[in-house]
């Protein structure tokens, strides 16, 4: 039986119409990669529901690893994240709400490691010709929220599963004919 990888993107927020990250992950859905097989799940842009959609999309696809994409508007390159942070931005999510605190677990570790290949991850994208970088910051918002959410679950449940992030800048995925623009959709 091949192995499953639970593939997240998110739903459009902000600025932008149409969310890359979900794109990647909805076109990737059903495929097999690397002999994996891929479930994309879209997560929404809401600080009370980005974890429990996250968690029912874990049970209902009983992945062998949970790779989290989103989009990183400000960033330069593909950034693999090497952890996830206990904090929280004060910035709406697609419901106008703020997050309740401004840390995701009050009583959490300030910090908890991606369980992916993080550098090797770096390494062989950058093979591919792509810039990328290991980051230490997923920042704020509703990405680092759900990394960290599910690497608490992993750490605690599922303590050998993969679970990591990846972030990147969409016009560079576009530029590298990774992925194509919103006008050309």
């Amino acid at each position: 039986m091949p192995h499953t990888l639970l593939l997240t993107g998110f739903e459009p927020f902000g600025q932008w119409q149409v969310n890359p990250s979900w794109e990647i992950a909805r076109r990737l859905d059903g495929e097999a990669v690397g002999g994996l097989h891929v479930k994309g799940r879209r997560l929404p842009v809401s600080w009370a529901d980005t974890w429990p959609a996250l968690l029912q999309a874990i049970e209902e696809t009983q992945p062998d690893a949970v790779l989290m994409l989103g989009l990183a508007g400000k960033r330069l390159c593909i950034s693999v994240e090497a952890q996830g942070l206990n904090r929280c931005a004060r910035i709406e999510d697609n419901a106008g709400k703020h997050p309740a605190s401004d840390l995701i677990d009050e009583g959490g570790d300030e910090t908890v490691p991606a369980t992916i290949p993080v550098v090797a991850i770096v390494e062989r994208i950058g093979t591919l010709g792509l810039p990328a970088e290991v980051s230490q910051d997923a920042g704020g918002y509703l990405c680092n929220y759900a990394v960290y959410r599910a690497l608490q679950w992993a750490n605690s449940e599922r303590a050998t599963m993969p679970v990591g992030q990846l972030g990147y800048e969409p016009g560079g995925l576009a530029t590298a004919g990774l992925l194509r623009s919103p006008d050309e959709q």
